[in-house]
């Protein structure tokens, strides 16, 4: 799972393979204002703020600035010591693998961090902008993802210094937005999502560089490629582009005047409108033959928050009214039975806040609880077991 705030697995897998790599895992960015924009007016009464959702973990933020995370725990993605064990055997090149990985089935509040105003999760790490707007991670470290030269799970402090009015990760790479509009970026490089630059690729940032040229309001990272809206609402990318190039920040063709950006797994991303029609491209409507290298207005999804995942996505609308679509592996879209579903279709609760990963989600309800539906292997649905669910389930604190 990120967040816009202007103002303002626990799993160590044990196997002799490599990690397998992933798109985008992330909550992608919110418009507006406020990290639950249709909450109501006593949203300030309420206990939890925002989620953030990784691969194969989940994380979520309160209003005291308390943060708890369930699922996976990829070194120290979390941010806990293990809980759980779970022995699966795993196939690989060279067959069936027998891995032992450490979990959480239930959400526990992560030690070391006090005064958190959100939470943003990439592949398997974590990173929390604090209070006195710096960035801390924690997680699995390699590629540079916790801004720190080292692959275990403490927590690192990024940017130490007060500013950062946005954080959001993206897959294996993470940006921070300060408060001037200067954009920072750490992690995998390989196409220049982190630095902007054309060379040298195939690189990891370990340290937070500078992305040259962006004076941003508003920033949407994804696998490969990370955006800015700009002042002027123009929106510029930087990274892997749609036609294969790679390299420096350029105006995404066809937009103007935007009023927010969000981006997901896949290379789906959008841009708001005033008129609430969103112009998307990338692999938002799952069922096309290949994917939109330039945007396109979509009217069905007007007037709603979008959030993209891995293989699956939701839109959720002012009044709660909360629909999914995709290819509801494990029940990954949380609307019941079925494979591929082609258009949104409602989920049975009503939301202030929706979050996806790869094959699960969770929401935040109307009524302030944390409901998860899909793939439960490792715990992601937060409510002690390890079975999935095609439609949501209350997690259990």
């Amino acid at each position: 799972m990120a967040l816009v705030l202007d103002r303002p697995w626990t799993c160590l897998l044990v196997v002799a393979m490599l990690l397998t790599a992933c798109r985008k895992s992330i909550s992608p960015t919110l418009q507006g204002d406020a990290s639950t924009p249709y909450a109501s007016a006593k949203a300030r009464e309420r206990r939890w703020s925002g989620l953030a959702l990784g691969r194969e973990h989940a994380c979520a933020w309160t209003s005291k600035g308390e943060a708890w995370c369930w699922g996976g725990n990829a070194r120290g993605a979390i941010g806990i010591e293990a809980l759980d064990i779970v022995e699966d055997d795993r196939p690989s090149r060279q067959g069936m693998i027998h891995t032992v990985t450490r979990c959480s089935f239930h959400p526990v509040r992560v030690g070391g961090l006090a005064k958190v105003r959100a939470l943003t999760a990439g592949e398997a790490h974590t990173c929390a902008l604090m209070e006195d707007g710096s960035v801390t991670c924690f997680g699995q470290g390699i590629y540079g993802r916790l801004g720190a030269p080292t692959s275990r799970g403490a927590l690192y402090s990024v940017v130490t210094s007060a500013g950062v009015a946005e954080v959001d990760a993206g897959g294996d790479t993470t940006c921070a937005r300060l408060v001037t509009g200067e954009v920072t970026c750490w992690g995998d490089d390989s196409h220049g999502q982190a630095s902007g630059l054309r060379e040298p690729h195939n690189v990891h940032r370990i340290k937070a560089v500078t992305v040259a040229g962006v004076d941003a309001v508003q920033i949407a990272i994804d696998d490969g490629r990370s955006f800015a809206r700009r002042r002027d609402g123009t929106v510029w990318g930087w990274g892997m582009a749609p036609d294969g190039t790679t390299g420096k920040p350029a105006p995404v063709s066809g937009i103007a005047n935007a009023t927010g950006i969000v981006a997901g797994w896949g290379g789906a991303a959008c841009a708001y409108h005033a008129d609430g029609v969103p112009s998307c491209w990338g692999s938002v409507i799952l069922d096309q033959e290949r994917a939109e290298s330039t945007p396109i207005p979509v009217p069905s999804l007007a007037n709603a928050r979008l959030t993209f995942g891995g293989g699956n996505h939701c839109l959720l609308r002012d009044g709660g009214e909360l629909a999914c679509w995709g290819y509801n592996h494990e029940g990954g879209t949380g609307t019941g039975p079925g494979t591929f579903f082609r258009t949104p279709r409602r989920v049975d609760i009503r939301a202030v806040d929706v979050a996806l990963g790869a094959d699960f989600g969770c929401a935040i309800t109307a009524d302030d609880k944390i409901a998860c539906w899909g793939a439960n292997n490792l715990g992601q649905l937060g409510n002690g077991t390890r079975t999935p669910s095609f439609i949501p389930v209350m997690t259990r604190l």
